[in-house]
């Protein structure tokens, strides 16, 4: 029994002993590869991770349907130019083109339908 004992404390002493243990080993040729050498390397792998593009985004708040036009809320974000032109989705699908005329009050534009049908709630956005 003691013997049991020991053996097993032994045991465990061990395998604590090799957990503890630090890797103090060098990289090897192919983790160096992996990490950039030089600044213009660290510039190019920064450049490349996704930054979010702040695209005009609206949606449609009222429509009038005999003088197609409609009135846009742009209640997130900036406002669109007059002149400007804009695609008008609904479930991912382009349902129409509006042109912003104006007035403006608030976060909220008027626009003429140029094509297509909108519908209230419809999404408006830069094309």
């Amino acid at each position: 029994m003691l013997r049991m004992r020991l053996v097993i404390s032994l045991l465990v002493s061990s395998l604590t002993l090799a957990g503890c243990a630090t890797n103090n080993s060098k990289p090897t040729n192919a983790a160096k590869k992996k990490t950039p050498a030089t600044s213009k390397a660290r510039a190019a792998n920064q450049k490349s991770t996704l930054a979010p593009t702040l695209q005009l985004t609206g949606k449609v708040a009222s429509v009038n349907s005999e003088l197609r036009f409609v009135v846009l809320d742009f209640s997130v974000g900036d406002m669109p130019g007059i002149n400007q032109r804009l695609g008008v989705y609904r479930a991912g699908q382009k349902v129409a083109q509006v042109k912003v005329t104006g007035p403006q009050s608030d976060t909220n534009i008027v626009a003429d339908v140029i094509e297509g049908e909108a519908q209230v709630g419809d999404e408006v956005r830069q094309e």
